[in-house]
């Protein structure tokens, strides 16, 4: 796609899906276990199974059922096995399972395996593998995070500065190169470079709708509809009182199919106001053709989530529909930015942390390369978000196991 010097195109959407009222995760599973049992050998049936399992946090039960089959599994079949039996303690168990998928040739499994290297506590060879995987898959986001963590660990900033630079020489941007560059930096030199491409007066936006109530009110109603959400995977970032609903990408409801529309508008009106910043990977690199994956999120008390990055996307945003009232307590709900601390804990002069108190009718847009975590709300009254990752459509159909 070419864009002209003062002007952004708009960006291609995909258009693969069409929005539907798509069965929830618990109510597929009885019906795939049923179908499962009248034809057992139907490796389609039983990725689904181990996927449903996987999403709604059966890990004990998806490892109970397929490690007695483990000899017979197709290699995505083993990477799930070989996460699930990871997430219960089973080091061994999930060693194995990943080794036989990536004798497979399955590609996700050598990020998984190294993964679970780490987790075991052979980092030796967990930072060999990865970095041998990443010259030759460089995008592979789990064996970016090992390495980096890793190198951070034994205080080797300079190989790691080198390796993120190599990275980039391949095309490579976003993921956790730029906060292993942040942590890497050795020189004002490269702390600048990572200052301009983290401002967040440039990078990131914030857009209010004027009819946010009613707005809102709609949204509220579409989501009710869809049913109460469920308790997010242990896989994600959040921590606490909440529940989730996904797949909003394709749901039904006149206004979240408002929201879609906006959210796509927001975006092209984003890339349009940065299309002149000179050398910029954000926009230099953006995706031809793009995806949308929308959740929502309902937390309160103690419900927050954690330090992290959304690495398979592109761009990524929230928009606000509840949140609690600050009286007394100013961070409650609030959204922080910075560098993902990859085990290491510091202020960054380069990529110092801020802080942004949400309000109901804002939508924001961010690098996803961006670190950020939220606050408890300490209070019943509940927080209502909706997340959305904008994503190349490869990497919105990529079998992607534990993203």
């Amino acid at each position: 796609m070419t864009v002209s010097q003062k002007h952004a195109a708009p960006l291609v959407r995909s258009t693969q899906t069409e929005a539907s009222r798509a069965a929830s995760l618990p109510e597929v599973i009885p019906l795939l276990r049923a179908a499962i049992a009248a034809g057992p050998r139907d490796d389609r049936l039983r990725l689904q199974l181990a996927k449903a399992l996987f999403h709604t946090n059966r890990f004990a039960e998806l490892v109970s059922w397929l490690q007695p089959l483990q000899w017979e599994c197709e290699p995505t079949l083993l990477c799930y096995l070989g996460q699930a039996a990871r997430l219960v303690g089973d080091s061994q168990l999930s060693e194995s399972a990943l080794r036989r998928a990536v004798a497979q040739g399955q590609p996700e499994a050598t990020g998984y395996l190294v993964e679970t290297l780490m987790y075991a506590g052979d980092r030796d060879e967990a930072l060999a593998l990865a970095l041998m995987w990443l010259g030759k898959s460089p995008q592979d986001f789990r064996a970016q995070r090992a390495a980096a963590s890793e190198l951070l660990r034994r205080n080797e900033k300079r190989k790691l500065w080198n390796l993120c630079a190599d990275l980039r020489c391949r095309g490579v941007w976003g993921s956790y190169v730029p906060s292993s560059m942040a942590f890497a930096a050795s020189s004002p030199i490269e702390e600048q470079q990572i200052a301009d491409l983290v401002n967040p007066l440039v990078w990131v936006e914030q857009t209010r709708f004027d009819d946010h109530p009613k707005f809102n009110m709609g949204l509220e109603a579409d989501l009710r509809a869809l049913g109460p959400g469920v308790t997010p995977p242990a896989t994600k970032s959040t921590i606490g009182a909440a529940t989730r609903l996904d797949g909003l990408e394709r749901a039904d409801g006149a206004f979240l199919r408002e929201l879609r529309g906006r959210i796509l508008r927001a975006v092209d009106t984003y890339v349009a106001r940065r299309v002149e910043f000179p050398g910029n990977p954000l926009i230099a690199q953006r995706p031809a053709t793009i995806a949308l994956r929308i959740w929502s999120i309902n937390v309160q008390g103690s419900g927050y989530e954690t330090w992290h990055i959304h690495p398979a996307a592109w761009l990524s945003g929230v928009y606000y529909l509840r949140t609690p009232s600050r009286e007394g307590a100013r961070m409650r709900g609030a959204i922080t930015f910075g560098p993902l601390p990859l085990g290491t804990v510091r202020k960054m002069r380069a990529w110092p942390a801020w802080t942004l108190i949400p309000a109901p009718g804002v939508l924001l847009l961010f690098p996803s390369y961006f670190g950020h975590r939220t606050w408890p709300t300490g209070v019943s009254e509940p927080r209502i978000s909706i997340a959305f990752d904008v994503l190349a459509v490869e990497a919105s159909t990529a079998k992607d196991i534990a993203l």
